[in-house]
């Protein structure tokens, strides 16, 4: 789990950074709620070590899959992301809160969150319109 940057005055590489953060989170919330729509164990907190999430995870996504290919199984339209602004970030989350942890955030947490960044400003993880999305040009 990343953080996005503090403060609002971002230059444009946290700014991308921040908005595609966004972007996974949002994406991520919106596959949780479809397969919640479709399977009643993700209706509760899951109450497991993180390798058994993990594979109930992955089940229920090849699940999913496999009764969507067989059944014809679509989604309704309100379960369609509708990416309404480019700035959009997400406020209400579907997936359980974390609790905040005590103290400042280890140096390696701070790495990897400057490694995702320079990686999605990168020719190889950067695509061609998070700049227009981002930074609304």
């Amino acid at each position: 789990m990343t953080r996005p940057y503090p403060g609002r005055d971002l230059t444009n590489d946290k700014a991308i950074y921040h908005y595609r953060l966004s972007q996974a989170r949002r994406m991520s919330e919106n596959a949780f709620a479809i397969l919640r729509q479709k399977f009643q164990i993700f209706t509760r907190i899951l109450q497991r070590n993180p390798e058994n999430i993990t594979m109930i995870v992955v089940a229920a996504c090849i699940l999913y899959n496999f009764i969507r290919k067989n059944e014809g199984y679509t989604l309704s339209e309100q379960m369609v992301d509708q990416n309404e602004t480019a700035r959009r970030s997400v406020k209400s989350s579907s997936l359980q809160k974390l609790p905040r942890l005590r103290g400042r955030s280890t140096n390696a947490a701070f790495t990897v969150r400057e490694q995702l960044k320079d990686f999605l400003n990168s020719p190889q993880g950067s695509v061609e319109w998070q700049e227009h999305a981002a930074l609304a040009i």
